[in-house]
């Protein structure tokens, strides 16, 4: 089943320990609040970095896949559009910390109440 939310974050290989406070917040998210284990993480590096590769493959959370992309950061948000498979599309950036603990709950939330929904 595909996820309901595909998070689209580009990064580059100088930016790897914010990007993974990025995901670890995500991953937090996650364990406090098993509602919201429908999401995927695409991270698009550009340019392809093996240390960004590895340092998210420690991690080892299976909901955060690991892209390329040889051109800038547009090229990289719409590679991660292109091979989402969430309902939701959600752009992040990799120095962003998801503070509200409840965060992809509410949007959850938001989505089940009013499907019509539009975010922009």
């Amino acid at each position: 089943m595909a996820p309901l939310i595909s998070i689209v974050v580009p990064t580059q290989e100088h930016r790897c320990e914010s990007l993974c406070e990025l995901v670890q917040s995500i991953a937090k998210q996650i364990a406090n609040q098993s509602a919201v284990a429908d999401l995927e993480v695409l991270v698009v590096c550009k340019p392809p970095s093996e240390i960004v590769k590895d340092s998210l493959e420690r991690m080892n959370f299976g909901f955060v896949k690991y892209l390329s992309s040889s051109l800038g950061v547009n090229a990289a948000r719409n590679t991660g559009i292109s091979k989402s498979s969430g309902t939701w599309l959600y752009f992040l950036d990799d120095d962003v910390r998801l503070m509200n603990p409840r965060h992809f709950q509410n949007l959850n939330l938001l989505f089940s109440f009013e499907p019509q929904t539009r975010v922009w």
